[in-house]
């Protein structure tokens, strides 16, 4: 089962929030109430520093904070009412020690972006706002990113969708989300949810295949929910044989249902493909679903636990609904368990494509074989140079796509501001403390060439890794 703390504050004192409305959207948006045997919400309202340890305890999967928040702190309930500003270093340190599976977190207040970066020492993605954000832009948000990242989109995918909804109630906000990935780990390798992959094997004896439209029809839910992708070997497409169909949707297949008949049973050369597929995948579920009476003993089969546990799938109509009714729930505790497992061991693999580090702040350059000679920056004293890429000859990248790149090397007004003192000294002068990050951004673009933006962003951490967002014109 997939877990999600939801953490709500709006502390006595502090400017009120529709924190209502944000937590009926998640749970719309998630489709919470129909896939409840799968994904189970942590509400924490009023949430408080001892309620937020306590909800981390859990163990979720990810954590989401709404509320009031500051650079450095978030809005808590205080014991005696009113506002605590809670270090966010102190949910770190919690998900560190309390939740280590935790896999997202989400930071949906003012300012949260700021001071984030360590978060990455214990999950892949963390998720803030650069700025104020409005009530309708934070709601607006939270409802596309959730849809999304429940209907087993990536975390990037569910980020743009995030803001594409949240555009649509508040233009001007559209910059304000933040998203930031674990050195090493691609945001669009990142998702909770996966549908798992379940394959029927029958015979072609027309009662089996009768039988066999049933389970698929009974199945049809699960696949709505986005848990489950049914494929059945019977349904061998135009151009394949059944033998390349059978290979190519075994090697897939998370969860392989063998439907036991005499008729299968006696299917010697079938029966021993699937029995190899089994022997070569250890880590395939096989779930045989007992469809009519028949002997297993000599088969791979043999001591399984079958489904429909009492009896079979071939009877009464009434016996057949009732046999139908336990296999999807069976099939849906298998789901369940499979989804939490898939999770912990893709959590493992994305952290172990870097070392724990947070990502460096922008301006400090990690040594490199291709750096040159050093560079002086006023800020951050020396720092390696490394050679400019060359620019496409005749083109220039397009502004919309120096957006995309300067957001996601300088983050925060903070970093950009650094960037700015350490590349174009004269903008940093001129930039004011009021100005907002878009202000920013759009006096550097009218001020300078483009391509000039591009080869000095090409100076950042992470240049390489999302240097394919800029497009030349």
């Amino acid at each position: 089962m997939i877990e999600f703390a939801l953490l709500f504050a709006n502390p006595v004192g502090t400017q009120q929030l529709d924190l209502s409305a944000e937590v009926q959207t998640i749970r719309g948006k998630l489709r919470a109430e129909q896939r409840k045997s799968f994904l189970k919400l942590h509400l924490v309202r009023d949430a408080s520093s001892s309620a937020i340890e306590d909800a981390l305890k859990l163990r979720p999967h990810l954590v989401h904070f709404s509320g009031h928040g500051e650079p450095s702190s978030l809005g808590v309930e205080h014991p005696n009412r009113g506002v605590h500003w809670m270090p966010k270093d102190a949910l770190r340190r919690w998900i560190e020690v309390l939740s280590q599976r935790t896999r997202i977190v989400m930071l949906n207040s003012c300012h949260s972006i700021e001071d984030a970066e360590p978060f990455l020492s214990a999950v892949e993605c963390v998720i803030g706002m650069r700025a104020p954000i409005g009530d309708s832009a934070a709601i607006g948000f939270a409802s596309g990113f959730y849809s999304a990242l429940g209907d087993g989109k990536s975390v990037e995918d569910a980020f743009q969708c995030g803001i594409a909804a949240l555009t649509a109630f508040s233009p001007s906000e559209q910059d304000v989300p933040v998203l930031l990935t674990r050195a090493g780990v691609c945001a669009k390798d990142i998702r909770l949810f996966r549908p798992l992959r379940a394959l029927s094997i029958g015979s072609d004896s027309s009662a089996d295949r009768e039988l066999e439209s049933e389970l698929q029809k009974t199945l049809v839910p699960l696949s709505r929910l986005g848990v489950l992708e049914y494929r059945s070997l019977g349904a061998v497409p135009v151009g394949s044989t059944r033998t390349q169909f059978m290979e190519d949707q075994l090697q897939r297949a998370d969860v392989l249902l063998p439907l036991l008949s005499r008729d299968l049973i006696n299917d010697v050369d079938l029966l021993e493909s699937v029995e190899e597929s089994m022997r070569r995948r250890k880590q395939l579920l096989v779930a045989p679903v007992k469809l009519r009476a028949c002997d297993t003993s000599a088969t791979s089969f043999a001591g399984l636990q079958v489904i429909p546990r009492v009896g079979i799938v071939d009877g009464s109509r009434s016996e057949r609904d009732a046999a139908w009714e336990s296999i999807a729930q069976e099939l849906g505790t298998v789901i369940s368990r499979l989804q939490t497992e898939w999770n912990e061991r893709d959590h493992a693999a994305q952290l172990a494509k870097a070392p724990a580090s947070p990502q460096m702040p922008v301006g400090r350059q990690a040594p490199s074989p291709t750096a040159t000679s050093p560079v002086v920056s006023p800020s951050l004293g020396t720092i390696p140079a490394v050679a400019a890429p060359t620019a496409m000859p005749g083109k220039k990248p397009t502004r919309a796509s120096l957006r995309a790149l300067t957001s996601q090397l300088c983050p925060t007004i903070a970093q950009l501001d650094l960037f700015c003192t350490d590349y174009f000294p004269r903008l940093a002068q001129e930039c004011s403390s009021g100005m907002s990050f878009t202000e920013r951004m759009n006096l550097m673009l009218q001020r300078y060439d483009q391509v000039e933006i591009w080869q000095k962003l090409s100076n950042l951490p992470d240049f390489a890794r999302h240097a394919s967002l800029v497009v030349w014109e």
